[in-house]
């Protein structure tokens, strides 16, 4: 059992997590990040969050930043965002509408209305040791090594599609707001100025294409950058940059660095507050690394 899973109910059962949200989230914006729930899962999450939150999109919360304002957006605010656009996402769309939530799909848009696998996916399968090597690899060096080693490219279509399709994300446009999670899941620190640009640049012309829609918002794919992607990032159009960076956001918050809470796709209820509340984050970063 990993350790979330053993500390979660007796918090939850203490009160702790609300607590802890209370004292120290409170004026502030909690940015959730989910991958690739179960819609089961995705439905308890969902229906529990309402109760204790008040779920916002991300034009809303975005609007409110820029006022230096987020008292307009209710109690507790929560933005709900899932990352990457696989296609298991889209059995999330009763949910999303039965509960009339709008979360944010930040999308790998090379990917995404592809046969294509994320990169990393393709290493976590096969060889997970090897992952921080090659997200510390030169742009040039990763792909060499994929190539030599694992017998791929970026741009190799498989029999079987894991990302969404283009008509899925038709489907889910008056539900979902889309935005850019990067071309191919690049971790940016490791990548020169013109791939930086050429990345942050036709991934938002990429998702205006494939949504009809001017695409405004983005998260760091990997988690990973560097001092120079605020700059291109905004030179490219993009409004509100998330990270993965775990913390609150209140109304001085810079919009070009969200800070997000990660949630486990299929947490318990219990989990899902402890991991909501910032506790289990705040426990691992701080207190834990002593």
């Amino acid at each position: 059992m990993s350790f979330a899973n053993m500390i979660a109910p007796p918090l939850a059962l203490l009160g702790i997590p609300s607590l802890f949200r209370r004292m120290m989230f409170k004026c502030s914006i909690t940015i959730l990040v989910y991958h690739d729930p179960a819609a089961e899962s995705f439905e308890r999450h969902v229906k529990w969050l309402i109760e204790h939150y008040s779920v916002v999109s991300i034009d809303l919360m975005y609007e409110a930043l820029k006022k230096d304002d987020i008292s307009s957006l209710g109690k507790f605010p929560l933005l709900i965002t899932v990352d990457d656009g696989r296609k298991g996402n889209y059995q999330l769309l009763p949910v999303i509408k039965k509960y009339s939530i709008r979360p944010c799909f930040y999308l790998c848009s090379s990917v995404v209305g592809t046969r294509r696998r994320l990169w990393d996916d393709c290493i976590v399968g096969n060889a997970p040791h090897e992952l921080k090597k090659m997200k510390a690899m030169s742009e040039f060096e990763r792909r060499e090594y994929l190539s030599t080693h694992f017998g791929m490219a970026y741009e190799d279509e498989g029999k079987v599609r894991s990302m969404l399709s283009a008509d899925e994300i038709h489907d889910m446009l008056p539900y979902v707001d889309f935005a850019s999670h990067g071309c191919f899941h690049l971790p940016f620190s490791s990548l020169t100025d013109e791939e930086l640009h050429q990345e942050v640049v036709n991934s938002k012309l990429e998702i205006d294409a494939i949504t009809g829609m001017p695409c405004k918002h983005f998260s760091y794919p990997t988690g990973m950058y560097d001092s120079r992607c605020e700059s291109a990032l905004k030179g490219a159009g993009y409004v509100s940059v998330r990270t993965t960076d775990y913390g609150r956001n209140i109304s001085a918050s810079d919009i070009y660095y969200l800070h997000a809470v990660g949630v486990s796709d299929d947490a318990s209820l219990d989990k899902l507050e402890v991991q909501s509340s910032g506790l289990y984050s705040f426990l691992r970063e701080r207190v834990l690394a002593w």
